[in-house]
């Protein structure tokens, strides 16, 4: 491999390890290799369709919560070391990671000197646990890129520049094609389930979101009941929920969007979604169950009131917070019965939500990103 100095185009590695973090790798690659870098991936189908070379799939990696960690310890373990040595190998001018914290944070520490720049992208969410990690995370790397504003303040070298979905979250299709195309009728209430996109997370949602959907199928006749599932989600499984939830019409990932904005509610897993749904001005349910000793070990560092990024970014409880015990059909009908019943409850979300976007947009976000990584190298 050619050291650094001999090469005729600046290399760039980025590291994801799950499919919201892919997302955000796949936009930056992108502007990335517009700028004329080579672009190699931790990633997938995003990633690749974007330009980089894949030196992992991350489709194995992508774990939550600390028993779950302990339980793919040595498959973790044996990744790491192939991917510190492949990145000693390519010798980039910058190493990106991006969200995935324990373990992007590790393999930082051992290709420090290996690497021209430390970037993060995506930052460990500081400002919900484990705060002391800001200053930490300042010295290692040269440049930490925060998707919010509030953000930036928590670190030494932190710089906000937009949030990329302030940008990319839009209807795919006007509502009454969106109806029209998967035969949902345009009266009646439309309830979205989205149970999230790692294992252990929908197998643990599908199961709550299955007696929901009987019970608002009892509850009000006139209710669709629309699935946007993790494309993730092996087919065996995803035809199991479909069917603990039947009838229920399964939407394409394309028109993920158009389906939250058809949605007179969400109900589902916490994460990106949640922000997707409240930039599309959604009112949504949010679910968070963790096992016990996740649980008590998290919340000793927790230092957010809120799980859900809406109510984070607005500092108050717009969307609905469903943790632990909460997290059950009875809470989910609750709020159910708040949106359906009263239509002023709904305006006054979505109200409320309509100010994420100007808090959060930036024009050209990954643009300017793309554009300070290269004034770094």
């Amino acid at each position: 491999m050619k050291p650094r100095e001999a090469r005729t185009k600046r290399r760039a590695v980025l590291l994801s390890g799950e499919l919201s973090g892919e997302i955000y790798a796949a936009g930056l690659a992108e502007k990335l290799i517009e700028a004329g870098m080579e672009v190699y991936a931790v990633g997938g189908g995003r990633c690749r369709a974007a330009g980089a070379k894949i030196i992992r799939d991350y489709s194995d990696l992508s774990v939550v919560g600390i028993t779950e960690v302990i339980e793919n310890l040595g498959r973790l373990k044996t990744a790491m070391k192939q991917l510190i040595s492949r990145i000693r190998e390519l010798k980039p001018d910058v190493l990106i990671c991006i969200d995935f914290p324990d373990f992007n944070i590790r393999i930082a520490r051992n290709v420090r000197k290996d690497v021209g720049k430390l970037i993060y992208f995506v930052p460990p969410q500081v400002w919900a646990w484990r705060r002391y990690r800001a200053r930490m995370l300042s010295q290692l790397f040269d440049r930490i890129f925060v998707l919010f504003p509030f953000e930036a303040p928590l670190f030494d070298n932190g710089e906000f520049h937009g949030h990329p979905l302030a940008e990319t979250v839009k209807s795919e299709l006007p509502k009454k094609d969106f109806l029209e195309h998967y035969g949902l009728p345009e009266k009646g209430k439309r309830v979205l389930f989205l149970p999230g996109s790692r294992k252990r997370e929908y197998q643990t949602i599908i199961p709550v979101l299955s007696e929901t959907a009987k019970r608002l199928q009892k509850r009000w006749e006139n209710v669709s009941l629309m699935l946007l599932p993790s494309p993730a989600m092996p087919e065996d499984e995803l035809k199991a929920a479909c069917l603990a939830m039947s009838p229920i019409t399964v939407i394409e990932p394309e028109h993920k969007y158009a389906a939250m904005d058809a949605a007179d509610l969400a109900a589902g897993a916490s994460g990106t979604v949640t922000l997707e749904c409240g930039l599309s001005g959604t009112p949504m349910a949010v679910l968070y169950r963790l096992n016990p000793v996740t649980t008590a070990v998290g919340m000793l560092a927790v230092v957010s009131r809120f799980i859900s990024i809406p109510n984070v970014v607005l500092d108050e409880a717009v969307m609905a917070e469903l943790v632990n015990r909460d997290c059950n059909p009875d809470e989910i009908i609750r709020y159910a019965e708040k949106i359906f019943r009263n239509d002023n409850t709904a305006k006054r979300i979505k109200r409320r939500l309509g100010n994420l976007k100007q808090r959060l947009y930036r024009a050209g976000s990954y643009r300017r990103i793309a554009e300070r990584i290269l004034e770094l190298i």
